[in-house]
Protein backbone atom coordinates (compact mmCIF):
# COMPACT_ATOMS: atom_id res chain seq x y z
CA UNK A 1 0.00 0.00 0.00
CA UNK A 2 1.77 3.85 -0.88
CA UNK A 3 0.12 6.86 -0.08
CA UNK A 4 -0.56 9.14 -3.59
CA UNK A 5 -2.92 12.03 -2.44
CA UNK A 6 -4.02 13.42 0.90
CA UNK A 7 -6.38 16.32 2.21
CA UNK A 8 -6.92 17.28 5.87
CA UNK A 9 -9.28 19.83 7.01
CA UNK A 10 -10.49 21.42 10.44
CA UNK A 11 -8.45 18.38 11.68
CA UNK A 12 -6.31 19.03 14.81
CA UNK A 13 -3.47 21.72 13.61
CA UNK A 14 -4.73 21.67 10.11
CA UNK A 15 -7.34 23.83 8.34
CA UNK A 16 -7.07 22.84 4.74
CA UNK A 17 -3.74 20.68 4.38
CA UNK A 18 -3.43 19.18 0.96
CA UNK A 19 -0.49 16.92 0.04
CA UNK A 20 -0.20 15.56 -3.53
CA UNK A 21 2.50 14.25 -6.26
CA UNK A 22 3.60 11.50 -4.01
CA UNK A 23 5.28 8.73 -6.73
CA UNK A 24 4.42 4.97 -6.14
CA UNK A 25 7.60 4.44 -6.73
CA UNK A 26 8.48 5.86 -3.20
CA UNK A 27 9.25 3.15 -0.05
CA UNK A 28 10.25 6.12 2.07
CA UNK A 29 8.54 9.22 3.06
CA UNK A 30 10.28 11.97 5.15
CA UNK A 31 8.25 14.51 7.11
CA UNK A 32 10.49 17.35 7.73
CA UNK A 33 10.47 20.13 10.16
CA UNK A 34 10.86 21.21 14.14
CA UNK A 35 8.35 20.58 16.85
CA UNK A 36 4.90 21.68 16.97
CA UNK A 37 4.57 21.63 12.98
CA UNK A 38 1.51 19.32 12.75
CA UNK A 39 3.89 15.99 11.88
CA UNK A 40 2.53 14.24 14.49
CA UNK A 41 -0.92 15.14 13.33
CA UNK A 42 -1.03 14.09 10.23
CA UNK A 43 -0.39 10.34 11.47
CA UNK A 44 -3.29 11.23 13.88
CA UNK A 45 -5.25 12.03 10.38
CA UNK A 46 -4.26 8.44 9.10
CA UNK A 47 -5.56 6.78 12.11
CA UNK A 48 -8.46 8.76 11.89
CA UNK A 49 -9.12 7.70 8.88
CA UNK A 50 -8.71 4.17 9.12
CA UNK A 51 -11.21 3.98 12.28
CA UNK A 52 -14.04 5.75 10.60
CA UNK A 53 -13.57 2.57 8.11
CA UNK A 54 -13.63 -0.24 10.62
CA UNK A 55 -9.99 -0.53 10.78
CA UNK A 56 -9.46 0.03 14.63
CA UNK A 57 -10.44 -2.42 17.28
CA UNK A 58 -10.01 0.40 19.37
CA UNK A 59 -10.39 4.21 19.39
CA UNK A 60 -10.46 7.42 21.29
CA UNK A 61 -13.38 9.46 20.13
CA UNK A 62 -11.74 12.17 21.96
CA UNK A 63 -13.40 16.05 20.66
CA UNK A 64 -10.96 17.93 22.63
CA UNK A 65 -7.94 16.45 20.56
CA UNK A 66 -9.26 15.87 17.33
CA UNK A 67 -10.95 18.60 15.38
CA UNK A 68 -9.40 21.78 14.96
CA UNK A 69 -9.27 24.46 17.47
CA UNK A 70 -11.81 27.52 16.06
CA UNK A 71 -13.04 25.64 13.17
CA UNK A 72 -17.02 26.10 12.39
CA UNK A 73 -18.89 24.04 14.58
CA UNK A 74 -20.29 21.65 12.34
CA UNK A 75 -22.87 18.06 13.27
CA UNK A 76 -20.57 16.00 10.90
CA UNK A 77 -17.85 13.37 11.95
CA UNK A 78 -14.76 15.45 11.69
CA UNK A 79 -13.02 12.39 10.39
CA UNK A 80 -15.30 12.99 7.25
CA UNK A 81 -12.10 15.47 6.38
CA UNK A 82 -10.11 13.72 6.25
CA UNK A 83 -9.99 12.44 2.61
CA UNK A 84 -6.65 9.71 1.28
CA UNK A 85 -5.67 8.70 -2.10
CA UNK A 86 -4.09 4.70 -2.61
CA UNK A 87 -1.72 4.56 -5.45
CA UNK A 88 -3.43 0.63 -5.61
CA UNK A 89 -7.68 0.25 -4.73
CA UNK A 90 -8.53 0.59 -0.90
CA UNK A 91 -9.65 -2.19 0.80
CA UNK A 92 -13.32 -2.85 1.87
CA UNK A 93 -14.51 -1.24 5.16
CA UNK A 94 -13.91 -3.64 8.52
CA UNK A 95 -11.68 -6.10 6.13
CA UNK A 96 -8.59 -7.47 7.43
CA UNK A 97 -6.71 -5.33 4.79
CA UNK A 98 -8.85 -2.25 6.03
CA UNK A 99 -7.13 -3.22 9.62
CA UNK A 100 -3.61 -3.55 8.60
CA UNK A 101 -3.81 -0.10 6.37
CA UNK A 102 -1.71 1.79 8.79
CA UNK A 103 0.88 0.48 11.52
CA UNK A 104 1.11 3.13 13.37
CA UNK A 105 4.61 3.90 16.23
CA UNK A 106 3.88 6.90 18.57
CA UNK A 107 7.14 8.74 19.91
CA UNK A 108 6.56 7.46 23.61
CA UNK A 109 8.15 4.20 23.03
CA UNK A 110 8.79 3.03 26.59
CA UNK A 111 9.18 -0.14 27.70
CA UNK A 112 11.94 -0.09 30.36
CA UNK A 113 11.84 -3.19 32.02
CA UNK A 114 9.20 -6.95 31.75
CA UNK A 115 9.03 -10.45 32.45
CA UNK A 116 6.98 -12.72 31.41
CA UNK A 117 5.37 -15.66 33.95
CA UNK A 118 3.13 -17.44 31.28
CA UNK A 119 2.17 -17.78 27.92
CA UNK A 120 -0.65 -17.74 25.62
CA UNK A 121 -1.95 -17.81 21.89
CA UNK A 122 -1.35 -14.97 20.21
CA UNK A 123 -4.21 -13.54 17.34
CA UNK A 124 -3.68 -11.73 14.04
CA UNK A 125 -1.51 -8.76 14.93
CA UNK A 126 -3.84 -6.42 13.80
CA UNK A 127 -6.47 -7.44 16.43
CA UNK A 128 -4.12 -6.04 19.35
CA UNK A 129 -5.35 -2.69 21.08
CA UNK A 130 -2.88 -0.07 19.65
CA UNK A 131 -2.10 3.70 20.36
CA UNK A 132 -5.25 5.66 18.51
CA UNK A 133 -3.20 9.23 19.10
CA UNK A 134 -0.15 10.16 18.70
CA UNK A 135 -0.04 11.26 22.62
CA UNK A 136 -0.16 7.61 23.75
CA UNK A 137 2.46 5.68 25.76
CA UNK A 138 3.31 2.33 23.05
CA UNK A 139 5.04 -0.15 24.55
CA UNK A 140 5.44 -2.80 22.46
CA UNK A 141 8.58 -4.99 23.67
CA UNK A 142 6.64 -7.45 26.14
CA UNK A 143 3.62 -7.63 23.92
CA UNK A 144 6.52 -8.87 20.52
CA UNK A 145 8.13 -11.62 23.14
CA UNK A 146 4.52 -12.88 23.75
CA UNK A 147 4.28 -13.43 20.87
CA UNK A 148 7.46 -14.47 19.43
CA UNK A 149 7.42 -17.19 21.72
CA UNK A 150 3.90 -17.64 20.42
CA UNK A 151 4.88 -18.28 17.23
CA UNK A 152 7.70 -20.03 17.92
CA UNK A 153 5.66 -22.62 19.79
CA UNK A 154 3.15 -22.69 16.77
CA UNK A 155 6.25 -23.39 14.83
CA UNK A 156 7.49 -26.54 16.58
CA UNK A 157 4.27 -28.12 16.30
CA UNK A 158 4.24 -27.45 12.81
CA UNK A 159 7.35 -29.29 12.47
CA UNK A 160 7.59 -33.02 11.39
CA UNK A 161 9.93 -34.97 12.16
CA UNK A 162 11.09 -35.88 8.70
CA UNK A 163 11.98 -32.06 8.32
CA UNK A 164 15.36 -32.81 10.27
CA UNK A 165 14.92 -29.18 12.32
CA UNK A 166 16.62 -29.14 15.07
CA UNK A 167 16.09 -27.48 18.17
CA UNK A 168 19.32 -24.69 17.26
CA UNK A 169 17.84 -24.33 13.74
CA UNK A 170 14.24 -23.96 15.55
CA UNK A 171 15.51 -21.09 17.71
CA UNK A 172 17.86 -19.44 14.76
CA UNK A 173 14.87 -18.92 12.65
CA UNK A 174 12.82 -17.23 15.13
CA UNK A 175 15.46 -15.00 16.25
CA UNK A 176 18.31 -15.23 13.66
CA UNK A 177 16.87 -12.01 11.81
CA UNK A 178 16.64 -10.17 15.03
CA UNK A 179 20.02 -10.49 16.33
CA UNK A 180 21.72 -9.81 13.00
CA UNK A 181 19.82 -6.76 11.98
CA UNK A 182 20.66 -5.30 15.62
CA UNK A 183 24.34 -6.26 15.37
CA UNK A 184 24.23 -4.45 12.09
CA UNK A 185 23.49 -1.71 14.28
CA UNK A 186 25.79 -2.76 16.98
CA UNK A 187 28.05 -4.96 16.32
CA UNK A 188 29.13 -5.67 20.09
CA UNK A 189 25.35 -6.69 21.20
CA UNK A 190 24.15 -10.07 20.79
CA UNK A 191 20.63 -11.24 21.05
CA UNK A 192 21.42 -14.61 22.67
CA UNK A 193 17.89 -15.94 23.79
CA UNK A 194 14.39 -15.93 25.23
CA UNK A 195 14.61 -17.30 28.41
CA UNK A 196 12.08 -19.25 29.94
CA UNK A 197 8.94 -17.62 29.26
CA UNK A 198 7.29 -19.66 31.80
CA UNK A 199 9.51 -18.45 34.51
CA UNK A 200 10.20 -14.49 34.79
CA UNK A 201 11.06 -15.09 30.30
CA UNK A 202 12.77 -11.94 29.10
CA UNK A 203 15.14 -10.94 26.20
CA UNK A 204 18.81 -12.19 27.28
CA UNK A 205 21.53 -10.39 25.29
CA UNK A 206 25.88 -10.67 25.22
CA UNK A 207 28.18 -7.94 24.80
CA UNK A 208 31.82 -8.76 24.53
CA UNK A 209 32.75 -10.02 28.36
CA UNK A 210 29.41 -9.66 29.35
CA UNK A 211 27.43 -12.96 28.51
CA UNK A 212 23.14 -13.44 29.31
CA UNK A 213 22.76 -10.15 30.31
CA UNK A 214 18.80 -9.39 30.71
CA UNK A 215 16.88 -7.18 28.60
CA UNK A 216 16.30 -4.08 31.44
CA UNK A 217 20.19 -3.83 31.26
CA UNK A 218 20.28 -2.58 27.81
CA UNK A 219 20.97 1.66 27.59
CA UNK A 220 17.89 3.70 26.75
CA UNK A 221 19.49 3.79 22.80
CA UNK A 222 19.96 0.16 22.73
CA UNK A 223 16.53 -0.63 24.04
CA UNK A 224 15.47 1.91 21.78
CA UNK A 225 17.02 0.32 18.55
CA UNK A 226 15.69 -3.05 19.78
CA UNK A 227 12.76 -1.86 20.19
CA UNK A 228 11.76 -0.61 16.42
CA UNK A 229 13.49 -4.14 14.84
CA UNK A 230 11.88 -6.37 16.90
CA UNK A 231 8.23 -4.88 16.57
CA UNK A 232 9.03 -4.44 12.15
CA UNK A 233 10.48 -8.26 12.48
CA UNK A 234 7.53 -9.71 14.61
CA UNK A 235 4.73 -7.61 12.95
CA UNK A 236 5.42 -7.66 9.36
CA UNK A 237 4.51 -10.70 8.58
CA UNK A 238 0.96 -9.21 9.13
CA UNK A 239 1.03 -6.09 7.99
CA UNK A 240 2.42 -6.91 4.52
CA UNK A 241 0.66 -4.48 2.72
CA UNK A 242 1.03 -1.53 4.91
CA UNK A 243 1.91 2.21 5.52
CA UNK A 244 4.28 1.63 8.49
CA UNK A 245 4.60 5.41 10.39
CA UNK A 246 6.98 6.17 12.99
CA UNK A 247 6.75 9.48 15.28
CA UNK A 248 10.45 10.92 16.14
CA UNK A 249 12.18 7.36 15.42
CA UNK A 250 15.42 9.40 17.01
CA UNK A 251 14.37 9.03 20.66
CA UNK A 252 17.53 8.32 22.35
CA UNK A 253 19.36 7.73 18.94
CA UNK A 254 23.11 9.71 18.48
CA UNK A 255 23.36 10.71 14.58
CA UNK A 256 25.55 7.80 13.65
CA UNK A 257 23.47 5.10 15.17
CA UNK A 258 20.39 6.62 13.36
CA UNK A 259 21.36 6.67 9.73
CA UNK A 260 21.93 2.55 10.58
CA UNK A 261 18.76 2.47 11.92
CA UNK A 262 16.90 3.81 9.24
CA UNK A 263 18.59 1.96 6.09
CA UNK A 264 17.79 -1.33 8.31
CA UNK A 265 14.36 -0.30 8.76
CA UNK A 266 13.94 0.30 4.87
CA UNK A 267 15.49 -3.12 4.21
CA UNK A 268 12.79 -4.82 7.03
CA UNK A 269 9.53 -3.13 5.31
CA UNK A 270 7.66 -5.49 3.33
CA UNK A 271 7.79 -4.79 -0.68
CA UNK A 272 4.22 -3.84 -1.23
CA UNK A 273 4.34 -1.27 2.01
CA UNK A 274 5.60 2.28 2.74
CA UNK A 275 7.68 3.90 5.81
CA UNK A 276 6.65 7.03 6.59
CA UNK A 277 8.75 9.19 9.07
CA UNK A 278 8.27 12.08 11.25
CA UNK A 279 11.60 13.83 12.08
CA UNK A 280 13.94 17.13 12.32
CA UNK A 281 17.16 14.58 13.25
CA UNK A 282 20.21 15.55 11.01
CA UNK A 283 20.96 11.78 11.27
CA UNK A 284 17.71 10.35 9.62
CA UNK A 285 17.44 13.15 7.10
CA UNK A 286 21.01 12.98 6.34
CA UNK A 287 20.24 8.92 5.50
CA UNK A 288 17.32 9.45 3.79
CA UNK A 289 18.95 11.94 1.35
CA UNK A 290 22.03 9.15 0.87
CA UNK A 291 19.27 6.49 -0.18
CA UNK A 292 17.28 9.00 -2.84
CA UNK A 293 20.53 9.34 -4.41
CA UNK A 294 20.74 5.60 -4.70
CA UNK A 295 17.79 4.87 -5.56
CA UNK A 296 16.12 8.10 -7.35
CA UNK A 297 12.14 8.10 -6.96
CA UNK A 298 12.58 5.77 -3.79
CA UNK A 299 12.74 8.39 -1.39
CA UNK A 300 10.47 11.75 -0.97
CA UNK A 301 10.76 14.28 1.55
CA UNK A 302 7.70 16.78 2.83
CA UNK A 303 8.67 19.66 4.42
CA UNK A 304 6.12 21.01 7.53
CA UNK A 305 8.80 24.16 7.88
CA UNK A 306 7.25 27.99 7.92
CA UNK A 307 4.34 26.94 7.31
CA UNK A 308 0.91 28.82 8.07
CA UNK A 309 -1.85 25.66 7.93
CA UNK A 310 -4.17 28.41 9.86
CA UNK A 311 -4.78 28.75 5.93
CA UNK A 312 -4.98 26.44 2.69
CA UNK A 313 -1.43 25.19 2.21
CA UNK A 314 -0.67 22.46 -0.56
CA UNK A 315 2.58 20.38 0.03
CA UNK A 316 4.66 18.99 -2.58
CA UNK A 317 7.98 16.49 -2.40
CA UNK A 318 10.52 18.74 -2.15
CA UNK A 319 14.31 18.94 -3.67
CA UNK A 320 16.97 18.67 -1.24
CA UNK A 321 18.63 21.96 -2.11
CA UNK A 322 21.81 23.33 0.24
CA UNK A 323 18.98 25.59 1.83
CA UNK A 324 17.03 22.63 2.94
CA UNK A 325 20.14 21.80 5.19
CA UNK A 326 20.90 25.31 6.38
CA UNK A 327 17.01 25.19 8.40
CA UNK A 328 17.84 21.68 9.16
CA UNK A 329 20.88 22.31 11.16
CA UNK A 330 18.85 25.56 12.20
CA UNK A 331 16.08 22.92 13.93
CA UNK A 332 19.21 20.79 15.06
CA UNK A 333 22.00 22.81 16.19
CA UNK A 334 20.46 26.15 16.56
CA UNK A 335 22.58 29.42 15.83
CA UNK A 336 24.98 26.46 14.41
CA UNK A 337 23.22 26.77 11.39
CA UNK A 338 25.12 29.19 10.10
CA UNK A 339 27.74 27.08 9.47
CA UNK A 340 26.27 25.67 5.34
CA UNK A 341 28.99 23.39 4.53
CA UNK A 342 32.52 24.45 4.86
CA UNK A 343 35.18 22.42 3.79
CA UNK A 344 37.16 22.80 6.89
CA UNK A 345 35.39 23.12 10.67
CA UNK A 346 37.43 24.39 13.51
CA UNK A 347 36.52 23.56 17.08
CA UNK A 348 38.27 25.95 19.54
CA UNK A 349 37.97 27.04 22.96
CA UNK A 350 35.58 29.90 24.09
CA UNK A 351 32.04 29.99 25.36
CA UNK A 352 29.50 28.11 23.63
CA UNK A 353 26.47 29.60 22.24
CA UNK A 354 24.20 28.14 24.90
CA UNK A 355 21.19 30.24 26.32
CA UNK A 356 21.82 34.09 26.71
CA UNK A 357 25.04 35.44 25.06
CA UNK A 358 27.58 36.96 26.96
CA UNK A 359 30.78 39.35 26.31
CA UNK A 360 32.60 36.83 25.84
CA UNK A 361 30.29 34.08 23.89
CA UNK A 362 32.52 32.65 21.19
CA UNK A 363 35.19 35.40 21.64
CA UNK A 364 38.05 32.80 20.13
CA UNK A 365 35.99 32.07 17.25
CA UNK A 366 34.74 35.64 16.45
CA UNK A 367 38.58 36.67 16.54
CA UNK A 368 39.60 33.40 14.47
CA UNK A 369 37.19 34.47 11.98
CA UNK A 370 38.21 37.97 11.85
CA UNK A 371 41.89 37.05 11.20
CA UNK A 372 41.41 34.07 8.65
CA UNK A 373 38.07 35.13 6.98
CA UNK A 374 39.38 36.39 3.77
CA UNK A 375 42.62 34.01 3.51
CA UNK A 376 40.25 30.77 4.09
CA UNK A 377 36.60 31.36 3.24
CA UNK A 378 36.20 28.12 2.87
CA UNK A 379 37.31 27.53 6.95
CA UNK A 380 34.26 28.21 9.79
CA UNK A 381 35.45 27.98 13.62
CA UNK A 382 33.06 27.31 16.40
CA UNK A 383 33.38 27.77 19.94
CA UNK A 384 32.75 24.61 22.15
CA UNK A 385 33.83 25.49 25.34
CA UNK A 386 37.61 24.84 27.47
CA UNK A 387 40.33 23.02 26.35
CA UNK A 388 38.77 19.51 27.40
CA UNK A 389 35.84 19.91 25.47
CA UNK A 390 37.52 20.66 22.65
CA UNK A 391 39.79 17.49 22.97
CA UNK A 392 36.86 15.03 23.36
CA UNK A 393 34.29 17.16 21.29
CA UNK A 394 31.93 16.43 24.46
CA UNK A 395 28.58 18.21 22.35
CA UNK A 396 29.41 15.81 19.56
CA UNK A 397 29.57 18.34 16.94
CA UNK A 398 32.15 17.45 15.08
CA UNK A 399 30.46 13.88 14.59
CA UNK A 400 27.30 16.05 13.69
CA UNK A 401 28.74 17.99 10.80
CA UNK A 402 30.46 15.25 9.34
CA UNK A 403 27.27 13.24 8.95
CA UNK A 404 25.48 16.07 7.40
CA UNK A 405 28.83 17.69 5.02
CA UNK A 406 30.87 14.08 4.23
CA UNK A 407 34.41 14.77 3.34
CA UNK A 408 33.90 17.95 6.08
CA UNK A 409 37.38 18.17 7.54
CA UNK A 410 37.28 18.61 11.65
CA UNK A 411 40.44 20.21 12.98
CA UNK A 412 40.54 20.66 17.21
CA UNK A 413 42.48 23.52 18.56
CA UNK A 414 43.57 24.40 21.95
CA UNK A 415 45.16 27.05 23.76
CA UNK A 416 49.00 26.46 24.72
CA UNK A 417 48.21 27.18 28.49
CA UNK A 418 50.91 26.21 30.69
CA UNK A 419 51.53 22.70 28.90
CA UNK A 420 55.36 21.52 27.92
CA UNK A 421 56.50 20.04 24.34
CA UNK A 422 56.20 16.76 25.66
CA UNK A 423 53.01 17.15 26.83
CA UNK A 424 51.56 19.28 23.32
CA UNK A 425 53.59 16.48 20.91
CA UNK A 426 51.23 13.65 22.92
CA UNK A 427 48.05 15.67 22.69
CA UNK A 428 48.64 15.95 19.05
CA UNK A 429 49.81 12.35 18.59
CA UNK A 430 46.90 10.83 20.92
CA UNK A 431 43.93 13.20 20.41
CA UNK A 432 44.57 14.73 17.12
CA UNK A 433 44.58 18.37 18.67
CA UNK A 434 46.80 21.41 17.58
CA UNK A 435 48.13 23.05 20.52
CA UNK A 436 48.91 26.69 19.93
CA UNK A 437 52.32 27.93 19.75
CA UNK A 438 51.76 30.44 22.46
CA UNK A 439 49.40 30.45 25.65
CA UNK A 440 46.12 31.40 24.17
CA UNK A 441 44.40 33.77 21.45
CA UNK A 442 45.64 37.17 23.29
CA UNK A 443 49.09 36.24 23.44
CA UNK A 444 48.89 36.74 19.37
CA UNK A 445 46.41 39.41 19.45
CA UNK A 446 48.86 42.00 22.10
CA UNK A 447 51.88 40.87 19.59
CA UNK A 448 53.91 43.58 19.26
CA UNK A 449 53.79 43.80 15.16
CA UNK A 450 49.57 43.85 15.94
CA UNK A 451 50.21 47.11 18.29
CA UNK A 452 52.07 48.64 15.92
CA UNK A 453 50.05 48.35 13.41
CA UNK A 454 46.76 49.48 15.31
CA UNK A 455 48.75 52.45 16.27
CA UNK A 456 49.22 53.34 13.14
CA UNK A 457 45.56 52.41 11.75
CA UNK A 458 44.67 55.49 14.30
CA UNK A 459 47.57 57.88 13.50
CA UNK A 460 49.42 57.24 16.55
CA UNK A 461 52.42 55.44 15.17
CA UNK A 462 54.54 57.26 18.03
CA UNK A 463 52.41 55.82 20.96
CA UNK A 464 53.12 52.48 20.06
CA UNK A 465 55.99 52.22 21.90
CA UNK A 466 54.58 53.04 25.60
CA UNK A 467 51.45 50.42 24.65
CA UNK A 468 54.49 48.01 24.53
CA UNK A 469 56.39 49.22 27.56
CA UNK A 470 52.26 49.54 29.53
CA UNK A 471 51.85 45.98 28.82
CA UNK A 472 55.49 44.91 30.12
CA UNK A 473 54.70 46.33 33.25
CA UNK A 474 51.37 45.54 33.59
CA UNK A 475 52.70 41.97 33.33
CA UNK A 476 55.35 42.68 35.69
CA UNK A 477 53.09 43.68 37.91
CA UNK A 478 50.40 40.74 37.70
CA UNK A 479 53.73 38.69 37.85
CA UNK A 480 54.68 40.26 41.27
CA UNK A 481 51.37 41.66 42.86
CA UNK A 482 48.75 38.46 41.43
CA UNK A 483 51.01 35.43 40.86
CA UNK A 484 50.20 35.29 37.24
CA UNK A 485 52.63 33.56 34.59
CA UNK A 486 54.76 36.01 32.97
CA UNK A 487 53.29 35.32 29.60
CA UNK A 488 49.54 35.24 31.09
CA UNK A 489 48.70 38.67 28.60
CA UNK A 490 45.01 37.47 29.29
CA UNK A 491 45.59 38.17 33.05
CA UNK A 492 46.26 42.01 31.92
CA UNK A 493 43.97 42.28 28.74
CA UNK A 494 41.21 44.16 30.04
CA UNK A 495 43.71 46.52 31.83
CA UNK A 496 45.85 47.27 28.94
CA UNK A 497 42.96 47.93 26.57
CA UNK A 498 41.82 50.83 29.59
CA UNK A 499 45.45 52.17 28.58
CA UNK A 500 44.70 52.35 25.47
CA UNK A 501 41.70 54.04 25.63
CA UNK A 502 43.15 56.96 27.20
CA UNK A 503 46.50 56.98 25.54
CA UNK A 504 45.19 56.67 22.33
CA UNK A 505 41.80 58.81 22.93
CA UNK A 506 39.89 55.53 21.42
CA UNK A 507 35.98 56.49 20.74
CA UNK A 508 33.72 53.43 19.37
CA UNK A 509 36.33 50.55 20.11
CA UNK A 510 33.97 48.65 21.76
CA UNK A 511 32.32 48.55 25.55
CA UNK A 512 35.07 45.84 26.73
CA UNK A 513 38.64 43.88 26.06
CA UNK A 514 36.67 40.94 24.08
CA UNK A 515 34.58 43.58 21.33
CA UNK A 516 38.11 45.87 21.40
CA UNK A 517 39.74 43.03 20.52
CA UNK A 518 37.28 40.68 17.97
CA UNK A 519 36.12 43.71 15.98
CA UNK A 520 39.58 46.03 15.83
CA UNK A 521 42.88 44.18 16.50
CA UNK A 522 41.91 40.67 15.21
CA UNK A 523 41.33 42.09 11.77
CA UNK A 524 44.57 43.51 11.59
CA UNK A 525 46.73 39.86 11.40
CA UNK A 526 47.31 39.53 8.16
CA UNK A 527 48.83 37.31 5.95
CA UNK A 528 52.51 38.32 5.69
CA UNK A 529 52.66 39.48 8.88
CA UNK A 530 54.64 37.13 11.16
CA UNK A 531 52.09 36.55 13.72
CA UNK A 532 49.93 35.46 11.36
CA UNK A 533 51.86 33.01 10.05
CA UNK A 534 52.74 31.70 13.57
CA UNK A 535 49.05 31.28 14.41
CA UNK A 536 48.38 29.83 10.82
CA UNK A 537 51.06 27.27 11.05
CA UNK A 538 49.77 26.42 14.57
CA UNK A 539 46.62 25.24 13.59
CA UNK A 540 47.25 24.72 9.96
CA UNK A 541 50.29 23.48 9.65
CA UNK A 542 51.30 25.39 6.69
Amino acid sequence: MKLKRAVLRNFRRFTDLQISGMPESAKLIVLCGPNGTGKSSFFDALRSYQSLRGGLYSYNNDLLYYPKVGAPPSDADYRHGILLEFHTAEPPNGSDGMRKLFYMRTAYRNDPDFVISGIGRAGPAFEEARPARSIENDATVSVNYTRLVSNTLETLYGVSEEDGTSAFDLRERIIGEIRDVVRAIYPDLVLSGLGSPLDNGSFYFSKGTAQNFIYKNLSAGEKAVFDLILDLVVKRRYYDDTIWCIDEPETHLNTRVQSAVLRELVKLIPDNSQLILATHSIGFMREAWKLSQEEPGKVVFLDFQDKSFDETVELTPIEVTREFWRRTLEVALGDLADLVSPKVVVLCEGKPVVGRPSKNTEFDAKCYRAIFGDDLPDVEFISVGNSEDVTADKVGLGQSIQLLTPGATILRVTDRDLKNDAEVAELEKTAGVRVLSRRNIESYLLDNEVIEKYCASVNQASNAAAIIQERARLLANGVQNRGIDPDDLKSIAGELYTFMCRSLSITGGGSNWPAFASSSLAPLLRPGMSVYDELKKSIFRS
